[in-house]
């Protein structure tokens, strides 16, 4: 590898605990985190929402270099200027209306000075410390925000929810389109991200994986069967999608499968959100989920909100388990409804698309077969890993010939 005589200092910053309680971010943090140790002398800067675990960040600890770790302030409205800054201009970088203590955002300005290569996950840290221009620098930008509120305004409900909506959707694209002259370069997680940015050279796709199981666990035939969601429930997305496929497709399920499970894996899930129905189980978070997993006739991905691309599809697609998705759970992912998965947008056509796997076994092994080979080709990190490393080279070049 070209970086072992040279072995440039890299420093990664993100809110997500690589060893912490497992979500996409934080699955996403871990294995970039892997890659980028391969490829210099790597340290961790945290800056998460809560005070991680002791065994989260020993386990943390033992792998990587944590550098530091620093909680930003509860957000404030602030001045009226700096709120009339926050709307209107695209480069200001105090979009989240948080603040460190101001010695600490200076700590933190010069430990970033002393890297060869910074690496941010997500665009709200460095908004946060205050700084316009980020050299020898990449922006890690899996969740593009203003797609993130498009989408939210085509499910708000009333006028001042769209309003609210719209409003940070200009807010965000105006943003966005000056990204490249803060960041030396711009990693997102799909095709269609990379052509929002303008398809430069300088925006590098790297996808949303998931690791290949440590050992196959067979799919288990259980009765009644069951229909499995796996995601956390503070993200409110995955909150939102589950409640309409409860409310308006799980009834059309019922008609002809009156037994069927719904099993729902993930922090939040075991909340008394659904206790009133009996066909709906929260498991909370499950430590073998892989288990779980092989026992569900099918897992679905009921997610209208969102930018970036959802891990638990590459999830599903490692442990052979058929999906059903809406089109935007499958976003960024190159598939084709009836190839890897099934897709379907209105309660009708979801509710028919499980119930055609939940009765029909030939269906399901073919897209079993079809989406592993589409995990094994693009979304195992294994088969990932030479984009982040060819982004890393990239970024160095681009700082060398400054």
């Amino acid at each position: 590898m070209e970086f072992v005589k040279q072995r440039p200092r890299i420093l990664l910053v993100s809110a997500h605990c690589p060893h912490g309680e497992i979500y996409g971010a934080q699955l996403r943090t871990l294995n970039i985190a892997r890659v980028l140790q391969q490829c210099g002398s790597l340290e961790i800067v945290l800056f998460p929402f809560s005070q991680p675990s002791e065994d989260s960040l020993a386990a943390s600890q033992k792998e990587f270099t944590i550098r530091r770790i620093f909680f930003f302030s509860q957000p404030s409205c602030g001045s009226i200027p700096a709120r009339f800054d926050r709307e209107f201009n695209p480069y200001s970088a105090d979009t989240e209306a948080k603040r460190l203590p101001e010695h600490e955002r200076i700590e933190m300005l010069m430990l970033a000075d002393q890297f060869d290569l910074i690496w941010f996950y997500g665009i709200s840290i460095p908004n946060c410390l205050g700084r316009r221009r980020w050299s020898n620098s990449v922006l890690d930008i899996d969740d593009v925000p203003s797609q993130c509120f498009r989408g939210k305004a085509k499910e708000a409900e009333g006028y001042k929810a769209r309003f609210m909506a719209r409003r940070k959707i200009f807010q965000w694209k105006r943003r966005e389109k000056v990204l490249l002259d803060r960041f030396d370069v711009l990693s997102v997680s799909s095709a269609p991200d990379r052509e929002f940015f303008g398809a430069s050279e300088r925006v590098h796709i790297i996808p949303n994986g998931f690791d290949p199981p440590c050992h196959e666990i067979p799919r288990r035939s259980v009765t009644p069967p069951r229909i499995g969601f796996i995601g956390t429930f503070n993200y409110g997305p995955n909150l939102d999608g589950v409640k309409w496929f409860a409310e308006k497709v799980l009834p059309l399920i019922l008609k002809r499968e009156p037994d069927v499970q719904i099993r729902l894996v993930g922090v939040g899930t075991d909340y008394e959100i659904f206790s009133n129905q009996a066909n709906i189980e929260g498991l909370g978070f499950v430590a073998d989920s892989e288990a779980e997993i092989a026992s569900w006739t099918l897992m679905i991905v009921p997610i209208f909100v969102g930018g970036g691309t959802r891990i638990k599809i590459a999830e599903a697609f490692s442990r052979g388990c058929p999906v059903v998705s809406t089109s935007q759970g499958a976003y960024g992912y190159n598939i084709q409804s009836g190839d890897q998965c099934i897709l379907a947008d209105t309660a009708h056509e979801f509710a028919e698309a499980c119930l055609s796997l939940i009765n029909d076994t030939a269906t399901c092994d073919g897209l079993i077969r079809r989406a592993k080979e589409m995990f094994d080709r693009e979304l195992d990190w294994k088969a990932i890993a030479p984009n982040i490393i060819k982004t890393v080279e990239y970024a160095l070049h681009q700082t060398q010939s400054k």
